[in-house]
């Protein structure tokens, strides 16, 4: 319910490219309606079913049935990627690991590359907006939000794997990465440890 009301302020209160996606989905929409509220409330995503011999069962929830599974009987897809770029983000090796990222098989990876490159796709589509350069941009979302900077991530994989990118995702490619080399570099907050946004557990 928290979750609606921010999305449905977001999407009432925006007029730009992006305004389509930020409709609550229908199917979420329904569950809250039916008192599907988070795990607190008894049930979200997730849930513990608790028998009547006091043994408890995590479950996760079926968007398409609204139906509980044991969350033993779901199959995780294997993301051997996910360790890669893990064990490279703890060694300090960040772009390495954006590169790995860039470079992932798979239909998961392709969603999670479309959602990063959206992120940084609408950022610098709010310069000149929202605020006067890219830097104020990710002051707010490295700072603000404690998020990786859009222009942290296109300097880790470089433009060209940034336009690629965000080509394949099928969103707008801002016009200051359409035009940048290989070379250019965004990020110029000398004093911030770029570190911090990448953190491995």
């Amino acid at each position: 319910d928290v979750h609606r009301a921010i999305v449905d302020n977001v999407h009432a209160n925006t007029n730009d490219e992006a305004r389509a996606t930020l409709a609550l989905p229908g199917y979420m929409a329904t569950l809250i309606d039916q008192g599907v509220l988070g795990r607190k409330s008894g049930g979200g995503f997730f849930a513990v079913q608790k028998a009547d011999d006091g043994t408890k069962t995590e479950t996760v929830l079926v968007p398409a049935t609204g139906d509980y599974v044991d969350r033993a009987s779901v199959d995780l897809p294997e993301l051997p990627h996910v360790a890669a770029i893990t064990d490279l983000y703890r060694q300090g090796r960040y772009a390495e690991g954006m590169a790995t990222f860039v470079a992932a098989p798979g239909e998961e990876a392709r969603i999670a590359r479309k959602v990063v490159a959206g992120y940084i796709s609408y950022s610098f589509e709010r310069v000149g907006e929202v605020c006067e350069t890219i830097n104020d941009i990710d002051r707010i979302m490295g700072m603000g939000f404690n998020w990786a900077p859009p222009s942290v991530l296109v300097d880790l994989m470089g433009p060209p794997a940034a336009r690629r990118m965000m080509e394949e995702a099928g969103v707008v490619v801002p016009r200051a990465i359409a035009d940048a080399g290989p070379e250019t570099r965004f990020f110029t907050h000398p004093t911030v440890n770029t570190g911090r946004f990448f953190v491995a557990a």
